[in-house]
């Protein structure tokens, strides 16, 4: 994808290469596009039933959210929300201000989620959200990490990628993706370096903590910090296996058996009683 991106000169996502797998018509696809139409992306058929809206970690996320899209079937209209590849991101205010009109462009209010460093920006979101008064029947963490000041400091990444580039571990892989893939990544490093200035503050709404199971030792430092960011109660839900690979084959099924009882616990309880 190195070489396409250096023959049109521009940054692409995997989305719109798996759409238009040829030059002739990616540079089409390229020409008439608007800036932001890559933010939100329609993983399924329209069902008609709650929008779904998932942030991503980063540009390399849309196989597993289609895997994901297949599992969870027609409970749900379900988007990906990414960052944007003709913007510059600077902050984590930025990104979510993005989502955030985004969703209320739709006019559809809808269960906003984010998958690991996503759901930092899809959490401020859901509060820019709250504060232009729609109201969100749920905020939904999936493998997000609490973050912490060694994780949104720029230092640590830049070490684990010049590690990754100068050991020769390009291709050994983390989580189903290869080490020099996931550090070329922008919109992941994009996220990771507008932490930097990201002070979390408390969240009002109703949270669900989705917590991956190979990363259950790591509970006390890595989890149990967002019981202080959110005011009301987070429900929490183990899903078996380790970060990405809770997408793979064996475990998307209970992360998406978990969704869906999300999904429609919220409109069993909002379901108007019948005389």
């Amino acid at each position: 994808m190195t070489g396409i991106e250096k023959l049109l000169a521009r940054k692409i996502s995997l989305y719109r290469l798996i759409e238009h797998p040829t030059i002739e018509r990616l540079a089409i696809a390229l020409g008439n596009e608007e800036a932001d139409s890559e933010l939100m992306i329609p993983l399924n058929r329209h069902t008609g039933k709650i929008p779904f809206y998932l942030a991503a970690s980063g540009h390399g996320d849309l196989i597993r959210f289609q895997k994901l899209s297949q599992t969870l079937g027609d409970v749900c209209d379900f988007y990906m929300l990414q960052p944007p590849t003709s913007l510059t991101i600077t902050s984590i205010d930025q990104l979510a201000k993005l989502y955030a009109d985004q969703i209320e462009s739709c006019g559809r209010p809808g269960f906003l989620a984010g998958f690991s460093v996503g759901g930092i920006p899809a959490l401020e979101a859901a509060r820019l959200l709250q504060q232009r008064g729609m109201k969100l029947p749920g905020m939904i963490l999936v493998d997000t990490v609490y973050p912490v000041r060694v994780l949104r400091g720029a230092t640590l990444w830049r070490i684990l990628g010049w590690l990754a580039r100068n050991l020769n571990v390009q291709e050994l892989s983390m989580n189903g993706r290869h080490l020099g893939a996931m550090f070329s990544d922008p919109g992941l490093m994009a996220q990771i370096k507008a932490m930097a200035g990201y002070h979390p503050v408390e969240y009002s709404g109703q949270v669900s903590l989705l917590k991956s199971s190979g990363l259950a030792s790591w509970e006390r430092w890595f989890f149990r910090p967002w019981q202080k960011t959110v005011s009301s109660t987070i429900k929490q839900v183990q899903i078996p296996g380790l970060h990405g690979s809770i997408f793979e084959q064996g475990n998307v099924e209970a992360l998406s058996t978990t969704l869906k009882e999300l999904l429609t616990e919220e409109r069993r309880i909002e379901a108007p009683k019948l005389a």
